[in-house]
C-alpha cells in the first residue's frame, strides 16, 4: 500500500446532497431568469454550490458570475454565498491560505449581517481550511465554535458533519482513539435523522472510520465499512466520494488477497475516471491497476499501466503520485530482473519524493533499493539501504508520538490565548463602564460640593482623620483581594494543566473498545486517585499476537501520569518498532530505556505490572510479571500465578525478566490488577481492604456478566472507602476466555 485517500473533508454548510436532477432544474432557472436581479444571483450561486460535487471548474464559473452580480446589486446574501463557494474551491484546489482569507471575510460578513444560524457553516468551513493547511489547533478552534453554534440552534445535520471534521483533526494529529470516539459520536447523532440524508452522512462517517481501521491495518473491518459507504455513494450517484472509496477498496482488497473484489473495484475506478475526466484521478487508476498486476505477477502489463499514468502527471502538480508511479515502475523492472533500470528509476523516484514529506514512500523506495542491490549481489549496499529503510520507519513512529504531544500542546496554548483575550475584552468593558460611572459621580459631586462647601470647611479636620483610616482600610482590603486573586489564578492554572495532562494520557492508554475487538467479554475498572493516573492499561496488536498490560507507574497524579506516558511509549517502541515479541524481553527493553533516560541520577522510577501475549489459535498465554501477579479462575479454582519480585526499573535485582506461560480453556477468567484496590483504607475500623477480600469478590462473581462484575467491584470499593480519601490509583481488568 503506497498511497491511500484516507479522508474526505466534509462540506459542513451543505445540508443536502447534490443530484443531477437538481443541477438540471437550477440550470433551467438560470436560463429563465435573464434579468439581472437578486433572483438570478441566487440561482447562480446555488448552482455553484451544487456543482461542487461534480465539476469544480463549473462551480467556479457560476460562483464568479454570482459574485459579480451580487456585488453590483449590493445583494449581501449573494455575496456571502458566492464567497463561501470560493472558499471551498480554494480548499479543494489546495490553496489553504486563500481559503482561510476568504473564510474570515465570510465570518466577518455573517457577524455583521446575520443571521446567526449561518455562522455554523462559516466557522466550519474556515476550520476545514485550516485542516488543509495542517494547522490543527486553529482547525479545532473554529470547528468547536461551529459545533457550539450548531448545538445552540439545534442543527442536527451540521453537528454530525462538524464532529466528522473534528475527528479528522484528531486523526491528522495522530490522536486516533479520540478520532474514532468522535466519529462514533457523530454516528449516534446521525441515528436521530431519517431519510436519504441519514444514509449518505452515515456513509461519509463510515468512510472515515474505515480509513482509521485501514491505517491500523485492520483490513477486514476497513473493508466492511468502505463497502457499505461505497454502496450508498453509488446509489446516490456521488461521483466524488465514489472516486475516493473505490481506490481505497482496491488497496484494502489487495491486502486481504481478495483479487476478485479488487478487479471489480478497479473496473469501478475506470468508469469513474471516464466520468470525472481529471488527469490526476485517471493516473491514480493506472497506479491502482499496476499494483494489482504486480500482485498477480503480470509485470510487463503493469509497466504499460504505469507509463500511461506517468504521461498524465508531472513533478509540479502531482509530486506524490508521480514518485509512487516511478517506484512501481522500478519494482516492475526489479521483478523482471532488469536491475540497472530498476535502480535508475528508484533513484529518480527518491529525488522526487524527497521534495515532499511522504516518509512512508521514502521507506518503500529504500526497501526497494535494498532488494535491487541484493539482486545485483551487492550485499553491502543492500544492507545499507535496508538500514536506511528501518531508520526512516523508526523516525515516522517517533514523529507520530511527537505529533500527538505537540498538537495537544498547541490546543492547550490556543485555548489559553482565547481565554486571555476574552478576559481582556471583559476588563476593557469593565474599565469603560467604571469611567462613565465616575464621570457621572464627579458631576454630581461637584454640584453637591458647592452646596455643602461651608459645612466641609468646618468639618475638614474630622474628615482628614477619617480619610486616613479609610485609605489604610482600602489598601489592606486591596492587598487581601490581590493575594486571593493570585491564589485563585495559580490554582486554576494547576487544574488546567492537570486536565491537559489527562487529555494526553487518555489518547495513549488503551481504548476499551479496542480491547473488546479481540476479547469481547472483558471489563476495566479504572479510577485514578487524582485527575490523572500513574496506573494504566494498554493494548496493541502485532501480526497474530495481541498484547495487554496493566501497570502501576511510580507515583500518582501528575508525576505518575508522566511516568505512565514514558512507560507506554517504551512498550510501543519495543513491540512496534523493535519487533520484540516475547513479553519478558519487552519488559527488559522498557527497563533498559528507563535507566538510560531518567535513572542516571540514581532515581528508582519505573513500574510494576503484568504484560500478557495472546496468540491467535493458541490456548497458551505467555506473560511477564513485575511484582504484580495475574490471577486465574478456572473451574471454580482461583490461582495466583507466578511473578518476578522486581520492578521494571532500577531495583535490587538486575537479571532478565522471566517468560511465564499457562494454558486456558473456554470459560476461564483472568484478572490483572494493581495494588490500589487492596491498599484502600476504609470499613468500620479504617483498615486496608487487602488482597484476600479482593480475591474473594473475584471468585464469588466471576461467573456473572463482565458488566456486573465491574459494577460490584466499584460499589464495594466506594462502600469500603466511605468518606475517607482514596489512597492510590485503581485499575482492575478482567477477561473471559
Amino acid at each position: 500500500m503506497r498511497k491511500l485517500f484516507t479522508i474526505a473533508i466534509f462540506f459542513s454548510c451543505i445540508l443536502s446532497f447534490s443530484q443531477r436532477s437538481i443541477l438540471d432544474s437550477l440550470k433551467q432557472q438560470v436560463k429563465i431568469h435573464q434579468t439581472e436581479d437578486t433572483t438570478r444571483a441566487y440561482y447562480l450561486t446555488e448552482l455553484a454550490w451544487q456543482y461542487l460535487d461534480y465539476s469544480t471548474d463549473s462551480a467556479g464559473i457560476y460562483s464568479k458570475a454570482g459574485l459579480i452580480l451580487s456585488d453590483k446589486l449590493n445583494y449581501i446574501n449573494g455575496v456571502i454565498a458566492a464567497k463561501s463557494v470560493d472558499g471551498l474551491l480554494y480548499r479543494i484546489s489546495n490553496q489553504p491560505d486563500m481559503a482561510i482569507k476568504t473564510g474570515k471575510e465570510v465570518i466577518e460578513l455573517r457577524l455583521k449581517y446575520g443571521p446567526p444560524t449561518k455562522l455554523t457553516g462559516a466557522y466550519s468551513n474556515l476550520g476545514s481550511a485550516y485542516i488543509v493547511k495542517g494547522d490543527n489547533a486553529n482547525a479545532l478552534n473554529y470547528l468547536n465554535k461551529a459545533l457550539e453554534n450548531a448545538q445552540q440552534w439545534k442543527q442536527i445535520e451540521n453537528q454530525i458533519l462538524i464532529l466528522a471534521n473534528i475527528g479528522i483533526v484528531y486523526e491528522n494529529s495522530e490522536l486516533n482513539d479520540l478520532a474514532l470516539e468522535t466519529f462514533q459520536k457523530a454516528v449516534v447523532i446521525n441515528k436521530q435523522l431519517s431519510g436519504e440524508n441519514r444514509e449518505i452522512q452515515q456513509a461519509q462517517l463510515y468512510t472515515n472510520i474505515a480509513s482509521l481501521y485501514h491505517k491500523r491495518k485492520w483490513f477486514k473491518e476497513a473493508y466492511k465499512y468502505y463497502k457499505y459507504a461505497y454502496g450508498k455513494y453509488k446509489k446516490d450517484d456521488n461521483i466524488r466520494q465514489m472516486s475516493i472509496v473505490a481506490y481505497n477498496l482496491t488497496s484494502t482488497t489487495r491486502q486481504l488477497h481478495d483479487l476478485k473484489s479488487c478487479q471489480y473495484f478497479l473496473s469501478e475506478m475506470r468508469s469513474i475516471s471516464e466520468q470525472l475526466k481529471e488527469d490526476e484521478y485517471t493516473a491514480t487508476f493506472y497506479l491502482a491497476n499496476s499494483n494489482y498486476l504486480l500482485e498477480v505477477n503480470r509485470y510487463e502489463e503493469a509497466l504499460i499501466e504505469v507509463n500511461q499514468g506517468l504521461a498524465l502527471v508531472d513533478t509540479v502538480n502531482s509530486l506524490e503520485t508521480y514518485s509512487i508511479l516511478l517506484g512501481i515502475k522500478s519494482d516492475c523492472y526489479r521483478y523482471l530482473k532488469e536491475y540497472k533500470k530498476a535502480l535508475e528509476l528508484a533513484d529518480q523516484g527518491l529525488r522526487v519524493i524527497l521534495k515532499t514529506d511522504h516518509k512512508g514512500e521514502i521507506s518503500s523506495i529504500y526497501y526497494s533499493k535494498s532488494e535491487i542491490y541484493k539482486g545485483l549481489n551487492d550485499f553491502k549496499m543492500a544492507l545499507y539501504y535496508y538500514g536506511k529503510a528501518v531508520e526512516n520507519k523508526d523516525s515516522i513512529n517517533n514523529e507520530s508520538f511527537d505529533t500527538r504531544i505537540a498538537t495537544l500542546n498547541s490546543f492547550n496554548q490556543l485555548d489559553r490565548k482565547e481565554k486571555e483575550l476574552e478576559l481582556s475584552n471583559k476588563e476593557k468593558e469593565k474599565v469603560s463602564s467604571e469611567n462613565k460611572r465616575q464621570t457621572t459621580l464627579l458631576i454630581a459631586g461637584s454640584i453637591v460640593g458647592i452646596l455643602v462647601l461651608i459645612f466641609l470647611i468646618f468639618s475638614v479636620r474630622a474628615y482628614k482623620i477619617k480619610q486616613k483610616d479609610n485609605v489604610l482600610l482600602s489598601e489592606s482590603k486591596k492587598e487581601i483581594e490581590h493575594q486571593k486573586e493570585m491564589v485563585d489564578e495559580k490554582q486554576k492554572e494547576i487544574v488546567d494543566s492537570i486536565n491537559y495532562a489527562l487529555q494526553i494520557q487518555k489518547t495513549l492508554i488503551a481504548n476499551h473498545d479496542f480491547v473488546n475487538q479481540t476479547i469481547p467479554d472483558s471489563f476495566v475498572f479504572f479510577q485514578p486517585k487524582d485527575i490523572v493516573s500513574g496506573d494504566f492499561y494498554w493494548a496493541t496488536k502485532k501480526d497474530k499476537r495481541f498484547y495487554l498490560a496493566v501497570c502501576d507507574s511510580t507515583g500518582h497524579g501528575v508525576p505518575g501520569a508522566f511516568m505512565s506516558l514514558l512507560n507506554i511509549n517504551y512498550l510501543n517502541e519495543a513491540i512496534k518498532e523493535k519487533n520484540i515479541l516475547k513479553p519478558n524481553e519487552v519488559f527488559d527493553h522498557v527497563r533498559k530505556r528507563l535507566i538510560e533516560t531518567i535513572s542516571q541520577n540514581g532515581r528508582q522510577d519505573g513500574m510494576d505490572g503484568v504484560l500478557i501475549c495472546i496468540e491467535d489459535g493458541s490456548n497458551v498465554i505467555s506473560y511477564a510479571a513485575a511484582n504484580n501477579a495475574p490471577v486465574l479462575i478456572s473451574g471454580d479454582r482461583l490461582s495466583e500465578l507466578k511473578c518476578d519480585k522486581m520492578p521494571v526499573g532500577i531495583g535490587e535485582k538486575t537479571e532478565s525478566f522471566t517468560e511465564f506461560s499457562f494454558e486456558v480453556k473456554k470459560g476461564d477468567v483472568l484478572y490483572l490488577y494493581t495494588d490500589g484496590y487492596a491498599d484502600q483504607f476504609g470499613g468500620p475500623q479504617g483498615k486496608k481492604f487487602k488482597y484476600k477480600q479482593l480475591d474473594t469478590i473475584l471468585k464469588d462473581t466471576y461467573k456473572l456478566p463482565v458488566e456486573e462484575q465491574e459494577a460490584i467491584l466499584r460499589e464495594k470499593f466506594e462502600k469500603w472507602k466511605g468518606t475517607l480519601e482514596q489512597v492510590d490509583d485503581v485499575c482492575i481488568l478482567g477477561i473471559r476466555i
